[in-house]
């Protein structure tokens, strides 16, 4: 049966009325000693490897406090809030609402109905004006996919699809399903492949933003396996991976496709006589094909063969670390240079995840205070890894990263507490935030003042706005400006 990629739809939605919020963030935050001291913790703990002291903290502006609600999550974008939320937090009974918030005074812009069979559906910003909100990723009936105007809320276009987030498909949103014994859209394949030794048939589509309209469509045959690339690091996402325009497919007899993702042309199959059931990652412009004992890269462009590396573990974890590719072989972590294969460096203390701001991010590879064999105790916070010889050059003891970047200043990363014993939040209820600057040479953080504690869904950044769940079902905002910078109007 022939399925339906996208269907187009009008919906005038009746935007919501002035808000008034419920509760008036404080200008300012009383302390006392205690608070005082507990900051000066905080602050030593963020100090790098060698560094010198964090500048004196910058104060935030309060600028909204949300109406309470259950909220299932929410985006940033120029200077906008997007919530996705529930009034049945345990049975998602009820379907769920998207509402946009101006952050420079919380009036809610506009609210309408996801008619999604999601109990966590997601709402993106994706440029072009248009939020893609996206729910289940395993099946289920009715639309997966809804194309909503940033500005209005108008519902522009609906598919049965699931988004596949994480592929970058040129200027086309990338939607895609496993199809059912029916036809019907099953599984996303970001999640997981149905019978791994004869996969279904996989349906892939590329959709024009505004109007959802099919600018091509390509059906994976029954029996072949397909590899997808995953999004180049996104700021504040230190586990990205690096992105390509082209996904693989494998027959059963070992040859191998590519698929240009900005069009969906085809190339001729090429004789690589690879094993069944191949692992396939599809790395920057690079195929890597894990065996029992090695790692194969393929150039995409004309699938030859450029390098084969040994490694002792089978099927190693491998990430995209800028132009290194991070292998997690057994006990040691590789840097292998991309383009030949070279090793570049090993570690026993970390484990690279991808990349930030140039840097590797990296976690402990033991638990704090163990090893796993009695030799000494490995680090105990993630660290920024310098790319060239493996070195930490700053650790964030304390600390953790928020989804997003602030702009002002080259685009420094939002940090969170995250550790008791460095800034025991519960003390005193509240949150210590700070900013990674990647740039100059050397990372630092600069320490921000503090907000009210942090639960939930966490924080979030973007331009020079910070949302972060304060308390259960409460979102509060502040803006962020940097030394020197004049206030001016919401951006």
């Amino acid at each position: 049966m022939d399925l339906p990629v996208a269907t187009r739809r009008t919906a005038t939605i009746e935007l919501g009325g002035d808000f008034e919020p419920e509760e008036r963030v404080p200008r300012g935050l009383a302390f006392g000693v205690r608070a005082r001291r507990l900051l000066l913790v905080a602050l030593l703990g963020a100090v790098g490897l060698g560094g010198s002291p964090p500048p004196a903290r910058q104060p935030l502006t309060p600028t909204a406090a949300l109406p309470d609600n259950v909220y299932l999550g929410f985006q940033l974008s120029g200077g906008t809030v997007y919530t996705v939320s529930s009034g049945d937090a345990v049975t998602f009974s009820q379907l769920p609402t998207l509402d946009a918030y101006r952050l420079g005074d919380g009036r809610r812009l506009w609210r309408i109905p996801l008619p999604l069979p999601a109990s966590l559906p997601e709402a993106v910003p994706i440029g072009a004006g248009v939020l893609l909100v996206t729910g289940t990723a395993s099946a289920a009936p009715g639309d997966r996919t809804v194309a909503v105007d940033q500005a209005t809320g108008t519902w522009l276009w609906s598919s049965p699809l699931p988004w596949l987030r994480l592929v970058p498909a040129g200027r086309t949103v990338l939607v895609g399903a496993y199809l059912e014994a029916d036809g019907g859209p099953g599984i996303s394949p970001l999640v997981d492949t149905p019978s791994p030794r004869h996969p279904p048939p996989l349906q892939l589509a590329g959709l024009d933003p505004r109007t959802g309209r099919v600018a091509w469509s390509v059906r994976v045959p029954a029996g072949y396996w397909t590899g997808l690339p995953r999004e180049a690091d996104r700021p504040g996402d230190p586990a990205g991976s690096g992105g390509s325009r082209y996904a693989v497919m494998v027959s059963p007899g070992g040859s191998v496709s590519t698929i240009d993702l900005t069009d969906g042309a085809v190339s001729r199959p090429v004789p690589l006589a690879l094993a069944v059931q191949p692992d396939l990652r599809l790395i920057g412009d690079w195929l890597v094909v894990a065996g029992g004992t090695s790692l194969s890269a393929y150039r995409l462009a004309d699938l030859r063969l450029q390098w084969t590396f040994v490694v002792n573990s089978p099927h190693p974890a491998t990430v995209a670390c800028g132009t290194l590719i991070c292998v997690n072989d057994g006990r040691d972590s590789l840097a292998v240079v991309a383009a030949t294969g070279r090793l570049a460096w090993s570690t026993t203390r970390w484990t690279p995840t991808g990349t930030l701001g140039g840097w590797i991010y990296a976690v402990p590879a033991a638990p704090p205070g163990t090893t796993g064999d009695g030799a000494p105790a490995g680090p105990a916070a993630p660290a920024l890894l310098d790319p060239g010889t493996g070195a930490p050059v700053l650790t964030l003891t304390g600390w953790a990263l928020v989804p997003g970047m602030l702009s002002p200043g080259g685009g420094p990363y939002l940090l969170r507490a995250a550790d008791p014993e460095v800034a025991p939040t519960a003390a005193i209820g509240v949150t210590w935030l700070a900013l990674l600057h990647p740039g100059g040479g050397r990372p630092r953080i600069e320490p921000l003042a503090p907000v009210p504690e942090v639960f939930g869904n966490g924080c979030a950044a973007a331009d020079v706005w910070i949302v972060c769940e304060t308390r259960e079902n409460s979102l509060r905002a502040w803006r962020y400006l940097p030394a020197g910078t004049a206030a001016g109007g919401d951006r």
